[in-house]
Order: C-alpha cells, then structure tokens, then sequence
C-alpha cells in the first residue's frame, strides 16, 4: 500500500471513529466540499424542486427531494390538481432508473457486423444526415414513431418533420381509449375524452374502468374518491368481468358476463327517465331487450338491477363510466356508445363529465394505424424509422418483428431494449430528472419538467436530440429556451409551482346529427383472454425499473415475472392448478406464462 493512501484511509477512519462518539452529528461531515454550494444550500439538508411524473400519460406532479446535489426521493406536489401530493408506486419508483446501471451511457453505431459500437454525438448527427439522404435519394418513406406527447415537444416534432422532410406517423400507445373518444365523435361529434369530476358525484357507476389503477389519470381518481367520501355519503357501484384493486375498493362491486354490458346500458337507456330527452330516432334505435333477458346475458341479480336503476334515477350528481376490459372485443362501440348517450340524458355533460378540461390525446392514433404501419414496412416502403417514446413494441413482439424489415432504425432511448436489440443507429436519453421539458396532459394544465441533477451520462434530453437533428448545436439547456419561447416565458411562479393552469375553451355539447347506433353482437362464448395493464408496470413502460418487481401485486401477492390468472371454474374445466404453465398462441403472437387461480372475492 502506498503511503498516500494509508493516510488516506486513516484519516477517514478515524473521523468516523471520532463523529460515532456523539449522539448528534447531524451537521458534520467527514469529507468537506472542496468546491463551497451555492448560496442557500446546506450540506446534509435536502432541498425540494418541482417537476412532473413522466410514469404514464397522467402526468401527476412531483415533489424531487434533493440531498447534496443528488436526488434521492419523489413524492407526489401537494399543490398540483392532478395528484394533490399523492403519487403512484411507479411514480416514486422512477427515481431507480436515473441510477440505473443499464443505461445507455453513449451514441452507438451497428456495424457491418452486426455490433453495437461506440462514436461520438457528431458522429451520431451526421449518420442520421447521411441516412436520411440515402433514404430520399432511394424513394423510399423516412417514418417519426412516437408515443404520446404534449406541450412543446409536440410542436418541436411538428417543426422537426416539416425541416427534415420526415412523416410524422399518428401517434401510437397501446391503451389509447380510441373507444371512448369513438363514441364520443359518434354521439357529440367531439373527438375528445373528458375529465370526470368524482367529487361532485353523489353515484358513481364504474364499467370495466380500473380507476384505481392504470385507468386515465389513477392517482387523482382516488385522491377525488377519499375526498368525496369525507365531505358528502356517495355510493358506487363497480361491473368489471375480473377481480381487479378498483372492484374491491366500491361499495358494491358486481361481477359482469364479458360483453354483456350493452345489455345492461340498452336497459337503463330504455327506463331512466330523461332529464335532457334523446331525440325519438335515437331512441327508436335502441332495441327494447326484457328484464328477464338481460339478467340472463349479464348474469346480474334482479335486485342489483334494480338498486341501479333506482340509484341512477334519484341521483342529483350521477356519474357513469365505461372503459378498462369492457370497452374491448366486439362490443366496446356499442358500451362506449351507450354510455355517452345515458351521460347526456342524464345531464352528467357539463357537471360530473367535463369536456372543458378534456385529456389532451387528440393526435393519438387508431389501432388501425398499428396494421397500417405493418404493411407499408412489408411492401418495402419505409427506408427509415425513427423511435421515440413508443412503448407498444416492448409489449407487440409481432409489431417488432414486422419493423426490423426497415433498413436503418434510429432509436433514442434511455434504456435498452427490445427496440436498441434491433436498432442501427442509438442516441441515449437523458432520464426526465436531467433535463427540461413539459407536458399538457388536459386543456388547460400545463406542467414543467425540470432537471435536478446534471446529467450523469453522455446523454441528452429529447428536445435537445430533436434540435441537434435539427441542425442547432449540441447544447443541454437549447431546449429549455425553445420552452420558455412556446410557453412565453419560463417565469419564476410557474418554475416554483411545476405547473400553470389557464382558461380552456368552453365545449358546446349538442347530440351528433350523424349519430348512429351499433349493434350488439352478442356475449362471448367459451374462453376468452384479456390483456389489461398492471398496476406495477403499465404498458410495459415501466418494466426496466426492477425495484417495481419486488412489489407483490396487492390483491393476489404475486411478484416478477407475469402470469395468467384463469378463474376457478376455466381451471376446473381444464384440470389447471397453480403455477402450471400453459401457452397461448395466435396468428401474431405466442406466449408461455404460469397460471394463478383468480378467487373472487
């Protein structure tokens, strides 16, 4: 040992001995800064910023603990009207992925040989120019793929494709509610899904939609629902086909036949009375099913109907909610459908359902456009695909393997991945807690995203990518400035606050006169399957932080790995126990899983 170092070591050591021997040595620390902080920074005393989960669309606000310029904690913004203070696992989770040893750490290039290498971001910049030249010059399509976004990113890649000459494809996320903004377009001729307003409601219906869990905006359903029960008695009737956290929360959780639930809604549209009246060809539409057949098809007691019924009728504030498992299969344009006309008739448009703050996911595109994009890759179309922020292939391995046939594949992400595995061309993100940016999850909220820490990698936020690409120069804080230029400026309220709300446009609500009714197809018969997102990692986006693994599910205790939970009748049928692992196939798709046996509660 070097003699250096022994006093090094020593020196540490026995000013640890010397602090151990106080009871309080809170204030004092065995390596000083060498460097002094700024002003108003105590060292060993954490600080608070503001920023804004980037978890799920929600956008719920964030409270970053910071301790000697690191963070080490997020908590939910108890000022945000989203959240309110309170934030979801995966939202304090996120935390784990800044410090991640898996993250891309470089821009890396593949090579002739199928390797991943090293290069610098100039290097990075100009592979890009030079692709996107040889795709142009060969005729062929160059492709923007991008999930979800709002704010000024949005008008970045609006900018970004009309300089560079790229299509920006219809945005893709695998839950995209199109079923409830589809009905909404047929019946109120709005593209929109509103924001429902549970503290007002003195009933709430909830069909299929696990409000509690990945439905919407979660967080602040909950945090509605803990206030409401606090303030005024409401009751709450939850149908869902599945056990799920939601079901066992309600006051009365009802176990529905899947696809039945259009019988169910016909019913009560043909016998609630009408506060704001459907026009009679609307009406005239809807078949006339007899009580007799819709307890049959729903397999719903008669005194359950009933109390719905009663409930609905007597209700000032009523509230009546469709989505999750009920708005998929065959039958969701008929429940959605059904739905939106009993919220008009019930007058619930404008009170408990506010298309004023509606979510802001009008450029989301349909689940058409998945098939769209598989066949322009096939016909040997697409020369150049450029992702970002697209979750649906982690979860599509079909979809992954269709666009591995597009010749050169740019992928900016922060972790790798399913994409990175088949990428020629990776730019490393910056994790949210290093960079700038904002969000608008619904008109008129906007929230800030702002760095608490430098970057710890050779990495760089989104928007500063997409002006890199641009042609502006590499720079950490270019985007911050194209932000405060969209927003007017990044003034000193919004930056302590993390959020800025203004007036959105009032929405005029009116039946559509091209409305038409869909028709019921009738229950599912035999088995059927379905895919729901989980409470611990969404759409699959959240499946790098293996903290989240740990966690056991709250209702049936399991942790890693997934399964297929089959109800005890399917696994009576079958002769299935659990932990015996079956395999599920289809023209697309194959997938081994373990079983567990769903016990209703």
């Amino acid at each position: 040992m070097k003699r250096r170092d022994f006093f090094k070591i020593m020196g540490i050591a026995s000013g640890a001995a010397i602090t151990a021997c106080k009871a309080n040595n809170a204030d004092r620390k065995i390596i000083p800064y060498l460097v002094p902080p700024e002003e108003g920074i105590i060292p060993g005393i954490p600080r608070y910023i503001k920023s804004t989960c980037t978890e799920c669309p929600a956008n719920c606000g964030l409270d970053i603990k910071i301790r000697d310029d690191k963070p080490v904690k997020l908590e939910g913004n108890g000022d945000h009207p989203i959240n309110k203070g309170a934030l979801c696992i995966r939202g304090q989770a996120g935390i784990a992925r800044l410090y991640s040893p898996d993250r891309l750490t470089e821009p890396m290039r593949r090579g002739k040989d199928g390797k991943l290498t090293a290069i610098s971001w100039e290097t990075a910049i100009d592979s890009f120019k030079q692709a996107l030249q040889e795709t142009k010059s060969n005729g062929k399509e160059a492709l923007l793929l991008h999930g979800l976004s709002t704010g000024s990113l949005h008008s970045l890649m609006d900018s970004f494709c009309k300089e560079t000459g790229i299509e920006r494809f219809p945005e893709l996320e695998l839950f995209n509610h199109n079923s409830i903004k589809a009905a909404y377009r047929n019946v109120l001729g709005l593209d929109l899904i509103p924001h429902y307003e549970f503290e007002k409601a003195d009933v709430i219906i909830t069909i299929g939609a696990d409000i509690f869990e990945t439905f919407l905006s979660p967080v602040e359903w909950m945090q509605q629902s803990s206030e409401s029960k606090k303030n005024q008695t409401i009751t709450w009737f939850h149908l869902e086909p599945h056990t799920t956290l939601t079901g066992s929360s309600a006051d009365y959780r009802i176990t529905v036949v899947p696809g039945s639930e259009p019988y169910l809604l016909g019913y009560l549209l043909n016998k609630l009375i009408q506060r704001k009246p459907l026009p009679k060809e609307v009406l005239e539409n809807i078949p006339i099913i007899p009580v007799e057949e819709v307890l049959q098809k729903t397999e719903i007691k008669k005194e359950i109907l009933e109390q719905l019924l009663s409930k609905l009728d007597k209700s000032k504030q009523p509230l009546l909610i469709s989505g999750g498992v009920s708005l998929t299969g065959k039958n969701c344009s008929v429940t959605a459908s059904y739905t939106a006309l009993i919220q008009y008739m019930l007058d619930m448009i404008g009170n408990t359902v506010n298309f004023d703050h509606s979510f802001n996911n009008e450029k989301l595109g349909t689940d058409d456009k998945i098939f769209e994009l598989q066949k322009r890759v096939k016909e040997n179309r697409v020369g150049l695909g450029l992702f970002s922020g697209v979750h649906l292939f982690n979860t599509l391995p079909y979809l992954l393997e269709s666009v591995k046939e597009i010749k050169f594949k740019i992928v900016i992400a922060e972790v790798g991945g399913p994409l990175t595995d088949i990428g020629d061309l990776i730019l490393p993100l910056s994790d949210p807690l290093e960079s700038w940016g904002d969000t608008e999850p619904r008109k008129g909220l906007k929230c800030l995203i702002q760095p608490a820490i430098e970057p710890i990698k050779n990495t760089y936020g989104e928007g500063d990518i997409f002006l890199a690409l641009m042609g502006k120069p590499l720079s950490k804080t270019l985007y911050r400035d194209f932000i405060s230029e969209n927003m007017e400026g990044l003034k000193e309220d919004w930056i302590n606050k993390g959020f800025i709300e203004t007036l959105a446009p009032t929405q005029t609500i009116a039946i559509s006169s091209t409305l038409t009714i869909p028709k019921v197809q009738g229950v599912y018969n035999g088995q059927g399957v379905f895919i729901v997102p989980s409470l611990r990692t969404f759409d699959g986006r959240s499946s790098d932080i293996l903290l989240l693994s740990e966690i056991p599910d709250p209702l049936t205790a399991v942790s890693y790995d997934k399964y297929l939970a089959v109800s005890m009748q399917s696994a009576k049928e079958k002769d299935l126990t659990a932990g015996d692992v079956v395999e599920l196939k289809n023209e697309n798709a194959r997938i081994i899983l373990p079983i567990m046996i769903a016990t209703p509660l």
